[in-house]
């Protein structure tokens, strides 16, 4: 044990490194009120020190955008991460490696990690589950919920794959919808490039498909007719707060020029505002209903 303790630490230390003279490349690129700095530590060490220091300052942590990678089961506690989310201005990016979490989900001295990465005994539950398909989405959905439990108002979860390999997934916590909306965003522009794509939490994938100028939009009809019902007048307002959430993959600068606007224009929606002019323009305070 005292063997692999050095050899972590020997790798912590090259790991730090390898950060160090990165930052330093950047350096020269920063905004000149931008300031770095990197530390030797675990994430669990090191952010319950800047946590614990806030507390005793009675001060609240600043706007924070934390991003967590660890490599295994080891060392991002939920503890830790329900103590970020505490703050109003927080948001959480992490990433879980479900290879480790599927290897050594059933190793009896996996079982005290385990019980930190979530923050409850309950994920033993998945190891009953027949297939690896059902204990992952079981403990991924209990990951997303832990995170609710902390305060997170939204949770994204996407996967990364490298072709038909499972690579690792994300999970993106936040209070506000707007965050939520603008992390969408950014994963469907990177998504696919090289040999690499994002699936969103249903699997789909995420990204310019089969040569197409613009992102399939075709299952967002069916996704905006199944919340919304249909010929029911909704606020276009409604509509807009559920493409920013959680609750879909698709975000809110794919609903109207490219999903409602030729949904109207092929008989699927109709549209109302006093004044209108338009057809295929949605502007506040447009009613639709889905035909």
């Amino acid at each position: 044990m005292t063997e692999f303790r050095e050899k972590g630490c020997h790798l912590l230390e090259n790991a730090h490194a390898v950060l160090e003279q990165l930052v330093e490349e950047m350096r020269p690129r920063l905004p000149p009120m931008c300031f770095t700095h990197t530390y030797c530590s675990s994430f669990d060490e090191k952010m319950t020190e800047v946590l614990n220091l806030v507390d005793e300052q009675k001060a609240g942590l600043a706007p924070a955008f934390v991003m967590v990678d660890p490599f295994g089961v080891s060392g991002t506690p939920m503890s830790v991460l329900h103590r970020i989310l505490k703050n109003p201005k927080s948001e959480l990016y992490v990433s879980l490696m479900w290879d480790f979490i599927r290897r050594l989900m059933e190793t009896p001295e996996y079982e005290s990690p385990m019980d930190s990465l979530f923050g409850t005994p309950d994920w033993r539950s998945a190891i009953s589950l027949g297939s690896a398909e059902a204990k992952r989405e079981y403990l991924f959905d209990l990951f997303k919920k832990r995170l609710r439990d902390g305060g997170a108002q939204h949770v994204l979860h996407f996967d990364l794959w490298s072709g038909n390999r499972h690579v690792y997934s994300i999970f993106f916590a936040t209070k506000h919808l707007k965050g939520c909306d603008l992390m969408k965003q950014s994963i469907w522009k990177v998504a696919p490039w090289g040999d690499y794509a994002f699936r969103g939490q249903r699997g789909e994938q995420l990204g310019f498909t089969d040569g197409m100028a613009e992102p399939n939009t075709l299952p967002l009809r069916g996704e905006l007719q199944q919340k919304f019902g249909k010929e029911v007048w909704v606020p276009i307002g409604e509509v807009w707060a559920f493409m920013q959430s959680d609750a879909t993959a698709f975000h809110s600068g794919q609903l109207k020029t490219l999903t409602l606007k030729p949904m109207e224009f092929e008989g699927l929606l109709e549209a109302r505002k006093e004044g209108r002019r338009n057809r295929g323009q949605f502007p506040d305070g447009t009613e639709i209903r889905f035909l």
